[in-house]
């Protein structure tokens, strides 16, 4: 893949061309003494990392850096597609007796093992989990939605550090750090039992309209903290805002974070009004 804007003299060797030296004694996923390439994988995460006193001209490219980030995926989804199950298929009479009535797709069959993310095989084994938990546990108690926000101080303080503007040029660090808070947050949802024991949950992640991940929570929990009459509601859920005074910094978040609008006519400004 060449960038020869963001990489101006070509001063970033191939991954294939880097090979990975096995030390005397120690396991490098083959035999003891075996050297092995360096995977797209591995080459691409080293490159997007950031380290001091190196500056990287790829990182503060902005767009140039999501297109970047696009080839790289591209590139390392092709070189792992050869490792995919696939079976040839000779003769039309074979092809179309498997159903496959397009000519484009006449030849060879590819499958997407249960490993690969994203492929239906991968979405239907989760979906299997999901139904498991289900019959067991029965339904869910709770659908908990936990959304990722460019105002939170790690992006302000990071994008700070490095001098850097705008947090939506560099969807690498969105990413971490959102990956980081989800961890923190099942594991607080299971340890401050703020719902109560949990019993087993759930959670899918998906991207928004301008590229910020969502999550999607399903909860469940023990019986004694299940919501039994409707009194129970207020004790867990809330739609007022909290008292300033008393509660400062709820009252803080809640109101920079979580308030939507005005919008429409009374400001046509507002990012859910950009098309």
């Amino acid at each position: 893949m060449g960038d020869p804007l963001g990489i101006p003299r070509a001063e970033w060797p191939k991954a294939d061309n880097i090979v990975i030296r096995a030390r005397r004694g120690c396991y490098s996923g083959g035999s003891a003494s075996e050297d092995r390439s360096l995977t797209n994988n591995m080459y691409y995460s080293y490159q997007i990392h950031e380290r001091r006193g190196v500056y990287s001209l790829i990182l503060h490219a902005q767009r140039l850096f999501q297109q970047y980030l696009v080839d790289a995926y591209t590139c390392i989804e092709q070189a792992s597609s050869t490792t995919v199950r696939s079976e040839y298929i000779s003769g039309v009479y074979d092809a179309l007796s498997r159903g496959d009535t397009d000519s484009r797709v006449i030849g060879k069959r590819v499958f997407l093992p249960a490993s690969f993310i994203g492929g239906p095989r991968y979405m239907y084994k989760h979906y299997q989990d999901a139904l498991a938990i289900c019959r067991v546990h029965g339904k869910p108690r709770y659908f908990i939605t936990f959304s990722c926000n460019v105002r939170w101080q790690e992006y302000r303080r990071y994008m700070d550090a490095v001098g850097q503007g705008d947090i939506q040029n560099r969807p690498d660090i969105i990413a971490r750090v959102f990956h980081i808070k989800v961890h923190a947050f099942i594991t607080f949802l299971k340890e401050d039992k703020t719902f109560g024991d949990v019993e087993a949950y759930l959670y899918t992640i998906e991207f928004q309209k301008r590229g910020l991940p969502h999550c999607h929570t399903l909860l469940w929990v023990t019986p004694p903290f299940r919501i039994r009459e409707a009194g129970d509601v207020d004790r867990y859920i809330t739609a007022e805002l909290p008292d300033p005074g008393s509660e400062a910094d709820l009252y803080t978040t809640v109101t920079t974070c979580m308030l939507h609008g005005p919008c429409g006519l009374l400001n046509i400004c507002a990012p859910c009004m950009q098309d």
